[in-house]
């Protein structure tokens, strides 16, 4: 089983707008459905989180790899391998959280034999 998680965060909609033909629009949703992801893996013991979304890329087997906007994992089996690297926090994800930027090492990749 592959499962690859966006993001969700009900406080980054709030502040989130776009521009359109018609003018500035909220979003009604975004990313992913993180809660029921969450709900199904939970069996798993993996979850993601709904506070923080990150970007940034990383270098795997001398591939690059970005990640646009994405979660981490919160949570994984014990026994399983998961591969951390550094990403930044989306500035819309720090507006929502009053927090500050930090170069956090995030659990990125999941792999359980």
């Amino acid at each position: 089983m592959i499962v690859l998680a966006d993001w969700y965060s009900k406080d980054i909609l709030k502040i989130t707008k776009f521009v359109s033909p018609d003018g500035p629009q909220k979003p009604v949703m975004a990313g992913a459905n993180v809660h029921s992801l969450n709900a199904l893996l939970k069996s798993y013991f993996i979850s993601f989180g709904d506070t923080k979304v990150y970007s940034g890329d990383f270098v795997l087997d001398k591939r690059s790899i970005y990640i646009d906007s994405g979660t981490e994992i919160t949570s994984f089996p014990a026994g399983g391998y998961l591969l951390s690297t550094n990403l930044q926090e989306e500035p819309q994800s720090l507006m929502a959280r009053n927090g500050q930027p930090t170069d956090d090492v995030i659990p990125t990749l999941g792999v359980f034999p």
